[in-house]
């Protein structure tokens, strides 16, 4: 979605997107680093790799519908080092999708030393009937995020969670629990 720097050091700055449509893979090529991107309203479609969100990134997004249908999805964005994510009174389809944030890519949980995420008035929708994790922040020693008002509809054996810290067993269906808070 964000075409970057082929080479390490090149990160793009200060991008808003407002109402576009947009059909991607990914929503940052190349895994280099994405500074100070709003995208205000409009449509993400497609998903099927994973985005690598490298240090420093600050992504925003507000009222920005999330199409996640394509049927090999897992992760949506893979957060190696200090990263800022917000979601704002979006409308996010989880199907097919096991993770929508998780942290330390690729056997890169280490590279992890923080991440603040914002989750606010967003209405997540979960349809396959199958468990996803909204927010995993696991192997991450500092940790700043505002998880609050945002509606759940799931269908018929569908789950999501949020969690911080140790994986628990299982995971939570609505109503949403928190833990490592």
């Amino acid at each position: 979605m964000w075409r970057v720097s082929l080479s390490s050091g090149g990160p793009t700055f200060n991008t808003k997107h407002v109402n576009s449509r947009t059909y991607v893979n990914k929503i940052v090529e190349n895994s280099y680093p994405v500074r100070n991107v709003v995208f205000i309203g409009g449509t993400i479609e497609g998903f099927n790799t994973p985005t690598a969100v490298r240090e420093s990134a600050a992504m925003s997004f507000k009222g920005t519908y999330f199409e996640t249908s394509d049927p090999v999805n897992t992760v949506m964005f893979n957060v190696v080092g200090w990263c800022n994510l917000n979601f704002e009174n979006c409308l996010i389809y989880m199907d097919h999708v096991t993770r929508w944030v998780t942290t330390g890519g690729t056997s890169q949980t280490a590279g992890v030393t923080g991440i603040s995420v914002t989750s606010h008035g967003n209405t997540w929708r979960k349809t396959d009937n199958t468990s996803s994790i909204c927010y995993d922040f696991d192997g991450v020693v500092r940790k700043s995020y505002g998880l609050y008002g945002d509606i759940f509809h799931l269908g018929a054996t569908s789950t999501l969670g949020y969690y911080a810290g140790t994986t628990p067993t299982g995971i939570y269906a609505a109503p949403i629990t928190l833990t490592g808070v």
